[in-house]
C-alpha cells in the first residue's frame, strides 16, 4: 500500500506528456519515470493527522544539511532560470489543467522492466487543477488504478485494477477519489474512505499565501528567494533543448518530512513546470527503497479568455458537506486549539 504523503507545499504550473487511458492505464516504458532514469516524485499523503503532526512539528528536529556545493557559474544560471520562472508565474491569472500521476512504492510494487529495468507505478491517478490568482485552489482525482500483476508475455504491459476504497473487502468499496480545494480562507479536503470533510482556517496574516500548500509541489506561485530560502536548487543536465531540468532539497525540517527531494522540469515555450517528481523521505536508492510521486500536467490553459468567469470561480466556492449518510464535517483548526487547550504541556506522543 502506498505510503502516507503530505498533500502540502510551493507550485507553480502545468505538464504535458503520453496518455492512459480508463482500459489500460499502463504507459509505455520508454514515458513511464519509474527507475533510475528520468525525472522523478516524493511523499504525499492524507493530512487527517495534521493536528498530530502540528504538535510535533514542536520537536527540535534539525534541518538537513546541505547536500552539493554550487560553482559561481551554477548558482548564476540557476539564478537566472527561478527569475525566468517566477515572471512567468506572475503572469498567471487563471489556470486549468488535467494531471496524470504515478505513485511508486518498491515495497508494494517491485516489478521492474525487463527492458529499461524502470519501475512499475504501484498506482496510477488522473485528475483535474484549476487555479486562480492570488490564492484560489482546486485538485481533484478522478480515477485511480492500482497494480495487479506483471505483464502476462515479453514485451506486454503490466495489468492495473480500478483502486476502491472503505470497507473490508476492497472489491465492494467505492471508488477511489481525492479531492482539495483552497478558498482564500479555509482550505478544504474530503476524505472519501471515512465520509469527512477536514476544513482547515488560514490566519488572516497568511490568506493569499496559503495558495503554496497544495497537492503538488512547485505547481503555483513560484518565487525565486521563497525557492532559494527553502531549498538547495541545481540543475540537472539533459539533451531535451525544449527542457530545463532543476532538482532541488529542502533546507528545512517541516519540509524535509515531506520530501527528500523534487526534480521539476520547465518547459522553455513558457517556462512553467511540465512534470514534477517529488521523492518521499524514505527513499533510498542505494537500498532499493523507491517511494516517489510523479506528476505530468496536460491540456493546460492559461488565462483562457473563452471560459466563463462566473463558471470558472464557482469551483472555488466553500463546499456543503455532502448529502450522503455517514458524512461529518471537521474544523481542524478548532480540533487543534482543543488539543493545545486540553494538553499545553503534553507533546504528541502523550495526545491520545
Amino acid at each position: 500500500m502506498i505510503k502516507g504523503w503530505k498533500l502540502v507545499f510551493i507550485i507553480c504550473c502545468a505538464f504535458s506528456v503520453s496518455s492512459v487511458s480508463a482500459q489500460n492505464p499502463s504507459q509505455n516504458p520508454a514515458q513511464n519515470p519509474g527507475g533510475n532514469a528520468g525525472p522523478q516524485a516524493g511523499n504525499l499523503a492524507g493530512r487527517g493527522d495534521q493536528a498530530i503532526n502540528a504538535v510535533e512539528g514542536t520537536f527540535a528536529i534539525p534541518n538537513p544539511r546541505q547536500p552539493f556545493e554550487l560553482t559561481q557559474e551554477e548558482a548564476d544560471y540557476i539564478g537566472k532560470l527561478l527569475e525566468h520562472w517566477q515572471s512567468s508565474s506572475e503572469k498567471v491569472k487563471q489556470f486549468a489543467c488535467e494531471f496524470k500521476r504515478y505513485d511508486f512504492d518498491s515495497e508494494a510494487v517491485n516489478y521492474r522492466d525487463p527492458k529499461d529495468n524502470r519501475l512499475a507505478a504501484a498506482q496510477l491517478a488522473i485528475g483535474n487543477i484549476r487555479y486562480a490568482s492570488p490564492d484560489r485552489g482546486f485538485y481533484e482525482t478522478e480515477q485511480h488504478w492500482e497494480f495487479k500483476a506483471p505483464p502476462k508475455e515479453a514485451g506486454g504491459e503490466a495489468e492495473y485494477s480500478a483502486l476502491k476504497i472503505g470497507g473490508n473487502d476492497p472489491s465492494a468499496g467505492v471508488p477511489a477519489k481525492e479531492k482539495w480545494l483552497c478558498d482564500g480562507r479555509f482550505i478544504y479536503e474530503f476524505d472519501f474512505a471515512n465520509k469527512i470533510l477536514y476544513e482547515d482556517e488560514i490566519p488572516s496574516e497568511m490568506q493569499g499565501a496559503q495558495i503554496i500548500n497544495s497537492p503538488i509541489p512547485f505547481l503555483f506561485g513560484a518565487r525565486k528567494d521563497d525557492i532559494l530560502n527553502r531549498y538547495w536548487v541545481r540543475p540537472i543536465a539533459q539533451s531535451n533543448k525544449d527542457e530545463f531540468w532543476l532538482e532541488a532539497y529542502p533546507k528545512k525540517a517541516e519540509d524535509a518530512r515531506m520530501y527528500s527531494k523534487v526534480e521539476i522540469v520547465l518547459a522553455r515555450e513558457d517556462f512553467l513546470p511540465k512534470a514534477i517528481h517529488a521523492y518521499s523521505p524514505q527513499y533510498d536508492a542505494q537500498k532499493g527503497n523507491f517511494q516517489s510521486r510523479y506528476f505530468m500536467l496536460e491540456n493546460r490553459e492559461v488565462n483562457n479568455r473563452l471560459a466563463k468567469i462566473q463558471d470558472f470561480m464557482r469551483i472555488f466556492v466553500s463546499p456543503q458537506t455532502p448529502p450522503f449518510a455517514g458524512w461529518k464535517r471537521v474544523n481542524r483548526t478548532a480540533l487543534y486549539k482543543e488539543q493545545q487547550a486540553v494538553a499545553p504541556g503534553q507533546t504528541s506522543g502523550q495526545l491520545k
